[in-house]
């Protein structure tokens, strides 16, 4: 489901003469068995051995993953370090969004890729394609990569250090360039979309489409990395999305959602609005239900509110950002609103599309440097008191690069992991509670994985999770159902 994942695949298996594959950690029980069993780590479309590829390439979106590369090098059979694999194969390659701090793993790829992937993906496969038939070294390749905008080479940097572990300065060697520039898409419009999905042979988080508008953010909020790496906005057309939507429905998707990293912010830099998408995107034949991602509060606007009520397809399911429950945490995380304004904006769409009829959901971190007990309590009570469907609960996790990581009051990990417990238990509380008042009503349910014959995963438009028996029905399509109990996961309903 991971989007940046698909347009990588996507774009790499439309090059000529380019085979893409994936693979994945796997997991304790399997990686015991693999290695019991002197089985390497393999790709998962071949099953051949992930040693055996030209390219091998890591997408690292936080830094606990870091270790999985190392073991994964070495469930593959290959050396960690860089200077240790001689060969031009394979070239072990690094990006995502973590990568924005690369020297932890410099040692152990031999290429970062900064910024956003698919147009530097594709010089440096031509690249790799020339130096292999040309018979380069891998030296060789690593300084010709090295004028490649948005690479950075870590073996041809000489980095010194402070004794406080902080870099001292950075020398670059060879010709290689002083800065390396992120890179980023500059035309949105002209942006890779993947329309051919991969299809899952196990249930997956999230079966439907997702649909790109915009990438960047601006808010630079003290946790989080987005409002510095992903900027500037850049928005698509409204043209180029209808026509992505048309393909789409083309393909048999009839739910879409719109996803960005704060939707209200569609359009801000071309004169369009996300109201105004909805409505044009309702009017797409096939098309039969629109789900909204992320929406920051102080950005939807009365306006906006009135007239997304007004478009039938629209799930009125809302993921209105929170974070934490307590204004003063708010204004340390340099979010732009209070409770009392978060609050007054979701009664605002309970009015508007019914208290039965609509759901809210939210993400909520607990553990910010400097959040007291007090705090905390504060948060939770506010949380409780929103009665979201689905709040995700994170402890507050240091990101190099960030104002809040050299925050002072750090709050230990102990009592961040049992805050998290305490959130966690409360918000479930209410989950169930919401699912249990909901039995007995009738809802529309998007058939998605198959668990049988009869027995289908699916969502109400509010997105409480179903198992929906339904005779008859196939995946895809969309049934009227009758609600019944909550396991805990999902709640049992009957097809009518």
């Amino acid at each position: 489901s991971n989007l940046g994942m698909r347009i990588l695949y996507g774009v790499i298996n439309e090059m000529d003469g380019v085979w893409c594959e994936r693979v994945f950690a796997p997991w304790g029980d399997m990686e015991a068995e693999m290695r019991k069993e002197g089985l390497p780590l393999y790709a998962l479309e071949s099953g051949d051995p992930i040693a055996e590829f030209d390219i091998i390439g890591f997408s690292l979106g936080y830094e606990m993953a870091y270790t999985n590369v190392l073991n994964m090098l070495d469930l593959a059979g290959l050396p960690l370090r860089s200077e240790d694999r001689k060969d031009l194969r394979p070239l072990v390659v690094a990006g995502g969004t973590s990568m924005y701090n690369p020297e932890p793993l410099a040692p152990f790829v031999d290429i970062v890729s900064l910024g956003e992937g698919e147009d530097v993906t594709v010089e440096m496969i031509q690249l790799y394609r020339k130096a292999k038939q040309e018979g380069w070294s891998k030296a060789q390749l690593l300084r010709a990569a090295a004028q490649i905008p948005g690479l950075y080479i870590p073996s041809l940097y000489e980095i010194s250090y402070r004794e406080d572990g902080l870099i001292a300065s950075i020398l670059p060697q060879e010709g290689a360039p002083e800065r390396v520039k992120k890179r980023i898409v500059t035309d949105m419009d002209r942006s890779y979309y993947p329309v051919k999905t991969i299809v899952p042979s196990t249930e997956i988080t999230q079966d439907r489409v997702m649909l790109e508008l915009f990438r960047g953010c601006i808010r630079g909020c003290r946790f989080c990395q987005a409002g510095f790496v992903y900027r500037p906005v850049r928005s698509r057309s409204e043209i180029s999305i209808l026509e992505e939507l048309r393909r789409l429905a083309a393909s048999g998707y009839c739910e879409v959602v719109l996803t960005a990293i704060s939707l209200p912010s569609y359009g801000k830099d071309t004169g369009t609005g996300l109201a105004e998408l909805v409505e044009h995107a309702a009017a797409v034949a096939g098309i039969e239900r629109i789900r909204l991602g992320s929406l920051d509060p102080d950005m939807l606007t009365d306006d906006d509110i009135r007239r997304l009520a007004a478009v039938p397809k629209l799930c009125p399911q809302f993921h209105l950002s929170l974070q934490s429950g307590s204004s003063k945490t708010l204004r340390a995380m340099r979010r732009p609103y209070t409770t009392e304004q978060y609050a007054a904006v979701a009664a605002k769409l309970r009015e508007a599309f019914g208290e039965e009829n609509v759901s809210i959901t939210t993400d909520v971190i607990v553990g910010f440097p400097g959040e007291t007990e007090q705090d905390f309590e504060d948060s939770m009570a506010f949380v409780a008191g929103q009665r979201f469907l689905k709040v995700h609960v994170f402890p507050y996790s240091r990101r190099e690069g960030t104002p809040a990581f050299d925050f002072p009051n750090q709050v230990p990990e102990h009592e961040k992991e049992s805050r998290s417990r305490r959130m966690t238990a409360a918000v479930e509380k209410v989950r169930a509670e919401l699912a249990h008042a909901a039995q007995g009503r009738t809802a529309q349910v998007l058939l998605e994985t198959p668990l049988s014959s009869t027995l289908f995963t699916g969502y109400t438009k509010q997105y409480l999770p179903v198992v929906v028996n339904a005779p008859g029905h196939k995946s895809g399509e969309i049934v009227t159902v009758t609600l019944g109990e909550w396991d805990g996961k999902r709640c049992r309903a009957q097809a009518q």
